[in-house]
Parts: structure tokens; sequence; C-alpha cells
């Protein structure tokens, strides 16, 4: 017996508002009303952490509309949203080799293998070795 995927496919026009809010409005034209609504009616139903792949997705898709929306919202939101946009851009990404090298530097200095700095902080063996 093979069992295939289920796949089914939405046509967002076709979705009331009402009883697929997000569903219908995990897309890239937002307006900033229909951002604000959505993430409004998320918050209601749902406590909100520092990582929130829903609402991470709408601002990476949405970028302008979510540096509006963060003018009218509250802290929590404001977090979630400077955190997606600056993943989107690329710069924790930066941060986060930094962050790493400064942990493999001081590995270096206990002695520690390089093999075992490289599994340990995802940094490459050629950046690993230019900290010894």
């Amino acid at each position: 017996m093979v069992l295939l995927p289920l796949l089914q496919i939405y046509e967002s026009k076709e979705l009331s508002e009402e009883k697929n809010l997000f569903l219908k409005n995990l897309r890239s034209n937002l307006d900033l009303a229909t951002a604000k609504r959505t993430v409004d009616a998320y918050k209601a139903i749902k406590e909100f952490e520092s990582k929130n792949a829903y609402i991470y997705r709408l601002a990476g898709a949405n970028p302008a509309i979510f540096r509006e929306l963060m003018s009218v919202s509250d802290t929590t939101i404001k977090e979630i949203v400077v955190r997606a946009l600056a993943e989107e851009g690329g710069w924790l990404r930066d941060r986060d080799i930094e962050n790493a090298k400064t942990i493999a530097k001081k590995m270096v200095l206990r002695g520690r293998p390089i093999n075992e700095i490289v599994e340990d902080t995802g940094l490459s063996y050629e950046i690993v070795s230019t900290l010894a």
C-alpha cells in the first residue's frame, strides 16, 4: 500500500476573511490596516513569544508595511518585527558569526581541538584555523 501526501491548494481570494484570517493573509501584499488587524487577532488567541513563526513570515513578506506597523504596535510586536526584518536582511547572521568567533577564540585558548571547535560553533575549519 502506497500513501501519497495530501495536497491542498487554496485560492486566497476565495476564502472568507472571517473564518480564514490567518491563512488568507499569509501573503506579500498586505496593507497596513490588514496587517494590524491580523496581528491583533493573532495576539487575541495566542500568547506572543520572542520567536513567532507566523509573524516572522508576515513581516518578511511585507517588510515596508511592518516597519510602518511598528509605529502603532506594542513592544512585543516591535521586538518580533525587528528580529524578523533583521534576519531577513542577514544582520543577525553576521552578529551570530561574530559571537561564534568569540566563543571559538576562547576554546582555542583553552586548547580544545579544532575539529571540536568547528563542530560546536558551526564555523568552518578555515575560519577556526585563523583564530589559532
